[in-house]
């Protein structure tokens, strides 16, 4: 398990949400669908992985408290923190947080991710994050619309002490294979990876280098409180041989005395279709690595610095 220590002041979200810069923050339960004839696990791409990590934030001081971050690239499964009230797991006693990442070796191998957080203090945020990175390979007819379903259900409960970061958040990214984006030679984190994608995407959102083939984004404000059942359907056309990615990004995120975001157990995953092709998680290589950066670093809302 890694320390991972974000750079502090200057970029820390104010408690309100004007200047503040969503990071996917959010309890979330997301079950991805895809609808198409003929998916599989892509054998030529290698990049995919799951990590987990809980960070928090302190409003009054400006300070972040250093993280923990598990998983890695190429790992089929990622957990931190604990599922029950008041663990204090990287968070030094000042509320709760965790996250699960689980990539099945069955079916089409959709990320499944979990993440819950709550806070016993005013003034901190406390977030427990996940990321799932998957590469497909897809071998149905040309010119096929696929559809991708995202369910997000969870629980949201703001205390009058909490902002509009207090909630579940959602990113979801497609991503084409085929898009000019220079792959690192060297085993790179699952993390550097994207926010290679994510640059080349803002510095040209209309050019060739960006890979991005369709997205869907929830923020904590327009999830709500309550109980939570959300749902959403990006649709992109593939043909033959096409190979692309599929990224996913959920937290959960509390601020305020009492206030929580939770979707420790209420994942599902569902397909509205069989005619699926089996497929399995890529085989895992005989070098592991470690995430050296959380989501934070990936979205660009913070810098990272080696622990």
């Amino acid at each position: 398990m890694k320390n991972i220590h974000l750079r502090g002041a200057r970029q820390l979200p104010q408690k309100r949400p004007g200047p503040v810069r969503r990071f996917v923050a959010g309890a979330l339960a997301a079950a991805l669908c895809v609808s198409s004839l003929q998916i599989s696990a892509a054998v030529s791409l290698t990049q995919w992985g799951a990590t987990a990590l809980t960070y928090s934030l302190n409003f009054s001081e400006l300070t972040q408290a250093p993280g923990e971050s598990v998983g890695g690239s190429q790992q089929a499964a990622a957990t931190i923190g604990s599922a029950s009230a008041g663990s204090t797991t990287g968070l030094l006693g000042r509320g709760s947080a965790g996250a699960s990442v689980e990539i099945p070796a069955t079916g089409v191998s959709l990320p499944v991710l979990r993440a819950r957080a709550e806070s016993t203090m005013d003034d901190l945020f406390v977030s427990g994050a996940a990321l799932g990175l998957q590469a497909y390979q897809f071998t149905g007819a040309d010119a096929t619309t696929l559809s991708l379903d995202v369910n997000l259900e969870g629980t949201v409960a703001r205390s009058a002490e909490s902002s509009d970061l207090t909630g579940l958040e959602v990113s979801v990214w497609i991503m084409s294979a085929n898009a000019p984006v220079v792959f690192p030679a060297e085993p790179v984190t699952v993390t550097e990876l994207v926010a290679q994608i994510i640059a080349e995407a803002i510095s040209d959102p209309t050019g060739p280098f960006n890979p991005i083939i369709t997205k869907l984004s929830w923020d904590a404000a327009s999830t709500g409180t309550g109980i939570i059942n959300r749902n959403g359907t990006l649709d992109f056309l593939l043909n033959n041989g096409d190979e692309f990615y599929l990224m996913a990004a959920l937290s959960a995120g509390a601020d305020g005395v009492g206030a929580s975001a939770l979707s420790w157990s209420t994942l599902t995953m569902a397909f509205d279709t069989t005619a699926l092709q089996a497929a399995s998680t890529v085989p895992l290589p005989p070098g592991v690595w470690l995430f050296a950066t959380g989501l934070l670093g990936l979205l660009g809302a913070a810098k990272r610095r080696k622990a």
